[in-house]
């Protein structure tokens, strides 16, 4: 548990996380920035481990900005145990390609990340800041209410 986590309650800690978020988006539609993300496709047979985030609307994949200085890779590896406890090397990570989102009011350059598992990983969701978490084929995926950049990745590659 971060320090975070002992402070503020669950139900607390989403209503500071929705704020934040709304505060985020405002902030992007004004100014524009340029940001640069790392989303994961966890993969275990036909099932992609899909989440809900207790702040953003939809269906996602673990995902995350990059921070200064850091990979891609590096911030894929990070978002996938920081949001569902799943520990793994960068280098398991294959690079699935890239989508430009401007879903949430500015240009974010998404790098999407492969993980093939051959059994469901165990995974957790802490109830903040991932809601729910669980394993869908690629068709169920897309008949969700799934993120626009998460549905751009599966349209486009129908290998995944």
């Amino acid at each position: 548990m971060t320090g975070m986590d002992t402070i503020l309650p669950a139900r607390l800690h989403r209503v500071a996380l929705r704020v934040g978020w709304h505060a985020l988006v405002a902030y992007r539609r004004l100014l524009r920035p340029r940001t640069q993300g790392a989303c994961v496709l966890v993969w275990s047979g036909a099932g992609l481990l899909l989440v809900r985030h207790s702040y953003k609307p939809g269906y996602g994949v673990p995902a995350g900005m990059i921070g200064r200085g850091e990979e891609p890779v590096e911030a894929a590896a990070r978002e996938l145990r920081e949001e569902v406890g799943i520990q793994v090397s960068p280098d398991t990570l294959q690079h699935a390609g890239r989508v430009v989102s401007r879903e949430f009011g500015n240009e974010d350059h998404l790098h999407f990340f492969e993980l093939r598992m051959e059994h469901e990983p165990a995974f957790r969701v802490d109830g903040r800041e991932i809601v729910w978490a669980g394993f869908h084929t690629r068709e169920e995926a897309l008949a969700l209410d799934l993120l626009g950049a998460v549905r751009d990745q599966l349209e486009r590659d129908p290998a995944s």
